[in-house]
């Protein structure tokens, strides 16, 4: 919804506890960007935590796909979407896997690397990180 007396502006998660605050102090009757955004920032948090890290931790962060081609980093580490990290660390990517298919269809040299950085990744199932499942619910819950 539009940013209007009720949109909910900030989320948090307190002590497994869903808190927010809406605009005018009024009971709740939507979300707003800006309240959308602390929602998506929780099952980041989730990730880094599932690795045993800390947002400190990460040396680089990269953000890619339409979204980087839009968001302004610095705004998006003030309304805490993104770890509150040094602007240095974060690398926008436009277009990550047009330009790699592309890549990939040009050069036997290229899809080899990205072989390689494939068997390097892993996969973290959300649904195993523990309370997971009960933050999402909340986090959901408008």
């Amino acid at each position: 919804m539009r940013a209007a007396p009720g949109a909910i502006e900030h989320v948090r998660l307190e002590n497994e506890r869903l808190e927010n605050q809406t605009i005018a102090g009024e009971p709740p009757v939507g979300i707003c960007g800006s309240g959308l955004l602390d929602v998506v920032a929780l099952g980041m948090q989730a990730l880094v935590e599932a690795e045993g890290l800390e947002e400190s931790d990460l040396d680089k962060v990269i953000i890619a796909g339409a979204f980087a081609t839009f968001i302004d980093v610095k705004s998006a580490i003030t309304i805490e979407m993104l770890p509150n990290l040094p602007v240095e660390r974060f690398t926008q990517i436009e277009n990550a896997a047009g330009t790699g298919a592309r890549l990939a269809l040009i050069s036997k040299a290229e899809r080899k690397k990205a072989d390689e950085i494939a068997r390097q990744d892993n996969c973290i199932e959300l649904a195993k990180i523990p309370n997971f499942n009960r933050k999402f619910a909340k986090a959901t819950y408008l």
